[in-house]
């Protein structure tokens, strides 16, 4: 495996004033109004076409069935020991299981058919103001096993992002060594979020033999949650779970059950200042 990058965007962390809502207006994904103006929605894109900067032989691969349940699964396995209290962070009082959310997987179809790394795009939807995104990609073998590249070789990049963290001063997180706990952590651990959707497109090489061709694999991922205004990213405890309304989940005992709801949009005063 060769040619790692990953790269995090953090959507709109930043409080908005949104207008209320009017209840004769249908549903939509196209949400400009939740986006700074710099930013452009994916939901208000073409839903069946590459951008210019794609090229040619691009296709998108739908993240569903085994490989949707393992990528739920290596996430879950991440956050829980996290949320356990393991290593440099404090143990979480109410850390939610990750699930999936097919409109956040259908905003990253979109993104990844813009082959646009640098691009300023947005995902805010109504249920969840303050998305964030993940982006990694790997040029492999076109012989590789997509699956096992995804698990082994992508999605344990953030983990060890989140490894290289400490508690800093006033709740904020630090890295232990340079270079470690740059932020792709980010989704893991906020106690605000709990749905993810991702997409993944292949690039293929056609101008090389057979034997020599490979395939860029490009994985982006939608979190519910980003930090918003540099808030905690979650609430720290003595006991996992402590805060749990539901209590734990059996399968990932530091994380609170399926049934757990938290809200995706809830922004936490800061207390005054004492006179």
């Amino acid at each position: 495996m060769k040619h790692l990058k990953l790269l995090l965007v953090c959507v709109s962390a930043c409080v908005m004033t949104l207008g209320a809502k009017d209840p004769h207006i249908k549903p939509t994904l196209c949400r400009p109004d939740l986006c700074p103006h710099s930013q452009n929605h994916l939901g208000c894109l073409s839903n069946n076409t590459f951008g210019k900067k794609c090229g040619d032989n691009n296709y998108i691969i739908n993240v569903n069935g085994g490989l949707r349940l393992s990528i739920l699964d290596r996430i879950n396995v991440m956050r829980n020991y996290i949320a356990s209290g393991a290593g440099h962070l404090p143990a979480a009082a109410r850390m939610p299981t990750m699930g999936w959310d097919t409109n956040l997987q259908r905003l990253a179809d979109l993104q990844a058919r813009q082959c646009d790394e640098n691009g300023w795009f947005c995902a805010n939807m109504d249920k969840y103001h303050y998305v964030a995104t993940t982006e990694t990609k790997v040029m492999v073998s076109w012989r590789t096993v997509i699956h096992q590249v995804i698990l082994v070789g992508l999605l344990p990049e953030l983990f060890l992002d989140a490894l290289g963290c400490k508690m800093g001063t006033e709740y904020r997180l630090e890295p232990i060594k340079q270079g470690s706990c740059v932020g792709h952590y980010v989704p893991l651990i906020e106690d605000h979020g709990d749905r993810m959707g991702c997409a993944l497109r292949l690039k293929t090489d056609k101008n090389t033999t057979r034997e020599d061709r490979t395939v860029v694999l490009h994985l982006i991922c939608h979190f519910s949650r980003s930090n918003v205004n540099r808030q905690k990213h979650y609430e720290e405890a003595k006991d996992p779970t402590s805060k749990c309304v539901t209590g734990p989940n059996h399968l990932y005992p530091y994380l609170c059950s399926t049934d757990e709801v938290v809200d995706a949009n809830e922004i936490m005063e800061e207390p005054a200042d004492s006179p």
